[in-house]
């Protein structure tokens, strides 16, 4: 399984970051686009999470930004999630 995220210098591009323009209550809400290829032709589901390991000497602990579970592997050869829209307790996807 191959897992590809686009980044800019090693650093994911400031539009998902705390630099983004898009927003809630001062928070980024886009989160950046996810291609997995070379899927096993036994998976039926995925969870991904983004865990912040250099929140630690912010936080004391690593911070956990996000986690979606249960999205469904429509083609065994590709899964692209464009991006997550959170807002609220609402989450909703926009894959291809």
């Amino acid at each position: 399984m191959q897992i590809k995220v686009d980044l800019d210098d090693g650093f994911l591009p400031r539009i998902y970051t705390s630099n983004a323009n898009v927003k809630h209550s001062g928070q980024p809400i886009l989160s950046f686009p996810i291609e997995i290829k070379s899927i096993p032709a036994i998976t039926t589901a995925f969870a991904i999470s983004l865990i912040d390991y250099d929140a630690v000497p912010r936080t004391g602990f690593p911070f956990i930004h996000w986690l979606a579970t249960n999205i469904p592997v429509m083609d065994v050869t590709l899964l692209s999630v464009k991006r997550f829209v959170f807002r609220r307790s609402l989450c909703r996807t926009e894959s291809t």
